[in-house]
Order: C-alpha cells, then structure tokens, then sequence
C-alpha cells in the first residue's frame, strides 16, 4: 500500500519514461503476486497444476498435438483444415492452429538449447518438481497413465515449465496497454490506481497457465493500437492500424476472442469521433471524421490480410476455412451440451463479478450508475456495456464466463479509472485502505490454514489409523484404483 501510495505522490511529475520503468515495476511486482497467489492455494491446486494443465489432453492438448506431430509438422498444418471439419467442439475445433505453433516452436527452442533447459530445470520450484515426477511416472506406466501419448521427456518438461513462465509474465504486462487505454480519459494518478487492480483479479490466478489469460495482453493490445490509429492521419494513421492488424491477426492465431475485441474497437470508435465532433458539427461532419479514418483501415485490413494469404500459402492451411470451420464447432457445443439461456444470463454476470474481483466490480458498478444518474456516458462505459451485454444476450458463453471472459475483465479497470479521476486519489487511497488491509489479514489467514506436504502437489493427509503411503503406491492407485477419476477431475478442473 505504501509503495502505491508513493506512485500517486511522484507519478503526475513522471516524463513517459519514468511512468514506462514504474508500470515496469508494476509488472514486475504484479508477477510476484500472481506467483504468490497460486502458490497460496491448497495442494494439486498450487503452481504444481502447471504441467498438469498443459500436458493432459483433456485440459488442453494443443501441447499434445505440437509433440505428436513434432517430425512432420509442416504436414500436420496442411491438414488442418480437415482436422477442425471433424467437428470436435472441445479444444482443436474449436481454435485455430496458434497455440500448437506455439508450443511446436518452444519445442524447438527447448530442443536446441542445452543451456535454456538447465535454466529452466534450475527455476522450478519444489512442488513444480515434484509435479514433474509424478507426470513422468505416471507417463511411463502404459496406456492409462500416458495420456499424452508419450513418456515426459526433459525436453517436454522444459517446454511446459517455459510456457507457464510465459504467459504467467504475459498475464502480468497486461498493465501496458491497460493504462495506455486509461490514459486515454483520465490523469496519470487515476491510471495508476486503476491498473494497479489488474494483478488482483481473482480470475487471473486461476486460470493461469491456460491460454485465456494471455488474451487480456492480446485484447488490450489491439484496442490501444487501434483507438491510437483513430486519433492520428494519414501514414501515422495507416502505421498504428497495421501494427494493430498484426496484432489482431496473432489473436485469431490463437481465437475467434478477438472478434469480440473488433466489435468493442468498432463501437469504441464510433463512441469516440461522435462526442468529438457531432454534438458541433451535426451528422455530416461526424461523417466526414469517419471517412478520414480511411487510412487506418487501410493500415488494419493490410495487417490482418496479408499475413493470412501468406500463411495460407506457406502451410497449404485455408485459415479462412479453418476460421469458418472453429465458429460452427463453437455453435456445435450447444448442440451437444444444452443449456438453459435465461438462467445463464442471470448466472454469468454473477460470475464475472467473482472473477474480477468484488472490489473492481463495485467500483466500476459505481461508475456505471453515477453516469446513469448524471445522463453523461463516457466512451468506456458505453463501448463496454454494448460489447457485453450483445455477447451476453447472444448466448455464445453460457458457462465458464470467468474464463472465456477473462479477456473483458480490463475494461472494469477502464471503467474504474473514471471513479479515480472524479474522486480525490489521495481520498479513495484511505478509503480503501481498511478495506485492503482487511484482505490481506484474511489472506494471511487463509494461507496458514492451508495444508502444506513436504511430499508435493499431492495432498497427503493421513487419516487415523492409517499408514502412509510411498509415491510408488500412490502412483500406482492413481493409475488403477478409483482415486484416479477424482485426481484426475480435480487437476483438470484447477
């Protein structure tokens, strides 16, 4: 608290690069949290879950497939297309081919650098190692404990721990293009206490290693780039729009999430130049702003264009197809797995308010009724509030909204920055300073109850009369007693 504190008194004076090493620090302190955080939660559910997450088909797979068709991967891109037509409405079919990319070339890395695996081998901690243990055991004992497909290998091993290093550090540089969009409407004091909420969002912790918590970075990514081409003409213009294109193209790499992202741009922009320039000039000079934002899209449809045309030609993949192909196994889903759309729409907002954490939800729910009250929307609340209610009316997410959703919680922080910059900094600072103090008493609580085992991720409880187990007899009941299911439940479901 203190350290924030200080962050208000000096960042006001800052010049961009000052402001640039203190977000830096943010960051910084931000991936200690999140490091934190994880490990505070009970056994199998701590930092161990990392190579389970990631190495199980069942959670993901997309590690899976990059191993499997590791020595003939230009092939295995080729027949992607027909890969995602065989409708499967869970992982592969439902995204494009950028997560295996991904993790075929962090393969590669790992593979050809002896030195970057003793690294990462030295950085594991305890529980991580042991979880390694177990995956390698478990990996070699037959078809029911491999389910990967293969025993883990060193190589393997350090291609997971390397991507959980990574999008743990991309989870926490989501504060860049964050307070870049603050900034965009309030003071450099109230960008900083409302970023500072990004770290502390529940979701965020849980999540990770998952890939959804790298498309908050992604998404924020786009919207500052894009509303930065919107602001600027002519090359300036086309120059920021490419940049936001390529962006925007790495994202539906990896999702169909950045199309959500688009709609906010659209909506966003729309918002932007009409308070700009209607409310003075009438209809005809808002249109005439918007027709001089040609460039830019020039500049976004050249970043998002090309880079498709050329990797449909280069891997003999239609990514249109595939595209087409990922949107109706998403609408597939529903099909195999109904839901009831009215209780989803009452159960989802309840969810992402978790998720995002009570505090960030109420201030930015405080906002939202003061401009209600006021009759005065700012461009946030209102690209926002069009952005989620259509996907919430949509049905498109009826479940797992904290996650999927996971790349919208940014925009509470948005949101949350026009609360500091109505209220005194320096004011909301004592007012939530109780409040935080409270948490962090619970906090602590809660992390000397938790059970720690000197023995790992697993939780070792000896009940009364009961003798302990070795880690071989424990694999061994993992691999074919009843406590299998429950495991394997409880370490896909983390």
């Amino acid at each position: 608290m203190s350290r924030r504190s200080l962050g208000l008194r000096r960042i006001e004076g800052l010049s961009a690069r000052g402001r640039c090493c203190w977000l830096l620090a943010l960051a910084a302190a931000g991936f200690g949290w999140l490091w934190i955080a994880q490990q505070a939660a009970p056994n199998g559910h701590d930092l161990a879950k990392s190579g389970w997450v990631l190495y199980y088909p069942k959670s993901s797979g997309y590690f899976t497939e990059a191993r499997r068709h590791h020595e003939a991967f230009p092939q295995f891109l080729g027949n992607y297309e027909q890969t995602v037509a065989a409708g499967d409405v869970l992982h592969q079919g439902t995204h494009p081919p950028g997560l295996i990319i991904a993790f075929e070339l962090l393969l590669r890395v790992v593979e050809n650098s002896p030195t970057l695996r003793t690294a990462l081998a030295a950085s594991e901690p305890e529980v991580v190692r042991t979880s390694f243990r177990e995956l390698q055991l478990l990996s070699t004992r037959g078809d029911r404990g491999a389910l990967a497909g293969e025993p883990l290998s060193v190589v393997d091993r350090g291609t997971l721990w390397l991507a959980f290093l990574l999008v743990h550090a991309a989870a926490a540089l989501a504060v860049f293009p964050i307070y870049g969009l603050l900034r965009r409407s309030v003071s450099p004091a109230a960008a900083w206490l409302a970023v500072a909420f990004w770290p502390t969002v529940p979701a965020l912790a849980l999540f990770i290693p998952k890939s959804d918590a790298l498309f908050p970075l992604l998404s924020c990514l786009v919207l500052y780039l894009w509303l930065g081409a919107v602001d600027r003409r002519g090359i300036a213009a086309a120059f920021w729009g490419l940049l936001a294109g390529l962006v925007f193209w790495g994202g539906l790499m990896l999702s169909l999430a950045p199309l959500v992202v688009g709609f906010w741009a659209v909506v966003a922009t729309i918002q932007t130049r009409y308070q700009a320039n209607a409310p003075a000039t009438g209809w005809n000079g808002f249109r005439a702003d918007m027709i001089r934002l040609l460039p830019a899209v020039a500049g976004l449809s050249l970043g998002i264009v090309v880079p498709t045309i050329w990797f449909s030609r280069a891997t003999a993949c239609d990514l249109l197809a595939v595209w087409l192909g990922n949107y109706h196994n998403h609408a597939g889903f529903y099909l195999q797995y109904p839901r009831t759309w009215w209780k989803w729409m009452l159960v989802n907002p309840l969810e992402l308010t978790v998720a995002a954490g009570l505090p960030l939800a109420c201030v930015a729910f405080a906002v939202v009724i003061r401009q209600v009250r006021d009759r005065s929307y700012s461009t946030v609340v209102v690209s926002f509030g069009v952005t989620w209610g259509v996907l919430l009316l949509s049905g498109k997410n009826m479940g797992e909204a904290a996650r999927l959703w996971l790349f919208l919680i940014p925009g509470l922080c948005w949101i949350a920055g026009e609360w500091f910059e109505t209220d005194s900094p320096e004011t909301t600072t004592r007012q939530l300073s109780p409040a935080l103090r409270c948490g962090l008493v619970l906090l602590a609580s809660n992390w000397r109850s938790v059970p720690r085992s000197s023995c790992g991720s697993r939780d070792l409880t000896i009940r009364q009369g009961e003798r302990p187990r070795s880690a071989k007899q424990e694999s061994f009941e993992i691999l074919h007693g009843a406590e299998n299911a429950t495991l394997h439940r409880n370490r896909m479901g983390s």
